[in-house]
């Protein structure tokens, strides 16, 4: 296992600058009411004497953001919940007018609503990915901080000595993914990304797929496969029908996989004048706001622009290579008739060999797959394609299934030690917590492969 590092803060306003519990915002060190009385302020003004720019731009923002001058009018608005409703009022209209939610304050409220709700669902899945079941307690998010969605109550536990350290923590941690998810939103309204997607479906359906096939209509198949007893990668597979793999579902054997698969039909004319047609299982997807979150802190990047560059993506899996490359020629064929005259971007091959060489830290040299992007009008699309042994392998097999591949990515590039940092979260181990992770995603294949539990 790679030595965990932290995150580097690369930007003032960096989510990392403000969690970091090594640096200036660390909770322990947020000036609280307590403090001020008892002259503990200072310790803060050293800081930002000595980190300068950083730390003033922050302090400003935040006092902008509650509409004070200072630290004691933060204490002071902590305790008077008449003017606490005044500036929620305040802030919700400058929010609204920011992220062109309208002007109406119930509208907005809502709206705000649902980005606290999508904050906390960014800490659920992280939960979720990141810790085996045993580890998940410790993340549990205090009640307090899970039932609070207004930011500006949010901003001010963050500061209150009433408070213990944790919910402290979790408190402004979630104001910061609030923050993140409503930028992405923003985006993605001006973007129109939901209509792209639909607009990409359409596409499919009028240019890709059998002229004679109803929209949304799909062969039901199962893919039948046997796995290797070590290292769980496939060695064969075959499709067979419904009926077959419903009467087998009882009676497999160590080592072999049933995978259901609706496949639409592609007909393709290849290069020697011969016309097929090649079945290809294939999803079109619009990432999760979570997830462009969490790639967000993963890629440490401040422009939300990044989470959301290949918003879309399509995976398409055909049975062998040569059906890979005449779908791919088949579809960019039907783009450039359809007027999109569209090159691969970013193209990696490993599906006959070689290592890939993906650009984040937790890549799997060994994976197979091709992938590439492509950039049609006002949008960028990923695409995955894979024959059946890659498209099995990237699920299961031991050392590239793509479940590991994330969750070293989670931990390597240090998302999990800046959400749950050992300062807040007692008894919590980072490379503890990774390996019983990993050893409960190798369980669950293992089962998934029918393959009895080692002595």
């Amino acid at each position: 296992m790679k030595k965990i590092e932290a995150i580097r803060r690369k930007s003032p306003n960096d989510f990392s600058f403000m969690l970091d519990q090594n640096g200036p915002f660390a909770t322990n060190l947020l000036p609280t009411h307590e403090g001020l009385m008892a002259g503990g302020l200072s310790s803060f003004r050293g800081l930002l004497s000595g980190e300068g720019a950083k730390i003033r731009m922050m302090r400003q923002e935040l006092f902008l953001f509650l509409g004070v001058s200072s630290f004691h009018e933060v204490f002071e608005l902590q305790r008077n919940g008449h003017k606490k409703e005044v500036v929620s009022r305040q802030v919700y209209l400058r929010l609204g007018n920011q992220y062109e939610l309208g002007s109406n304050v119930e509208l907005i409220t809502a709206k705000i609503d649902d980005y606290a709700k999508t904050a906390d669902s960014v800490i659920d899945v992280m939960r979720a990915d990141a810790f085996s079941r045993e580890d998940r307690a410790l993340g549990e998010m205090r009640n307090e901080v899970r039932n609070e969605t207004n930011p500006v109550n949010l901003v001010l536990m963050a500061f209150d000595s009433r408070v213990s350290d944790r919910a402290r923590f979790e408190a402004l941690r979630k104001v910061m993914l609030m923050k993140q998810v409503a930028e992405i939103g923003h985006r993605e309204r001006r973007l129109g990304a939901s209509i792209k997607l639909r607009q990409f479906d359409d596409f499919l359906n009028d240019w890709v797929w059998k002229p004679e096939s109803l929209t949304g209509e799909a062969d039901a198949a199962y893919l039948l496969s046997t796995h290797d007893p070590q290292t769980f990668r496939w060695t064969g597979s075959k499709i067979i029908s419904v009926d077959e793999g419903t009467e087998m579902q009882d009676s497999l054997q160590p080592g072999q996989k049933l995978t259901y698969m609706e496949r639409r039909i592609a007909v393709v004319r290849e290069r020697n004048g011969i016309t097929r047609e090649i079945p290809v299982y294939m999803t079109t997807r619009k990432k999760k706001r979570e997830s462009k979150v969490i790639k967000q802190l993963q890629l440490d990047e401040a422009d939300d622009s990044v989470a959301i560059d290949d918003d879309f993506g399509f995976m398409g899996v055909c049975e062998n290579l040569r059906d890979v490359q005449a779908f791919q020629e088949h579809l960019f064929k039907k783009m450039a008739e359809r007027g999109w005259f569209a090159s691969p971007q970013d193209f990696q091959d490993t599906l006959n060999g070689g290592n890939f060489s993906g650009r984040s830290r937790g890549s799997k040299p060994r994976v197979q797959m091709r992938k590439f992007r492509v950039h049609l009008p006002d949008v960028r699309l990923e695409f995955i394609l894979h024959t059946h042994e890659s498209f099995l392998n990237y699920y299961n097999d031991r050392e590239t299934n793509h479940d590991s591949y994330s969750l070293d990515r989670k931990y390597e590039e240090g998302v999990v030690e800046l959400l749950f940092p050992p300062q807040i979260y007692p008894g919590f181990n980072l490379e503890r917590a990774q390996g019983r992770r990993q050893r409960e995603i190798e369980a669950d294949i293992r089962r998934g492969l029918h393959f009895p539990e080692p002595a």
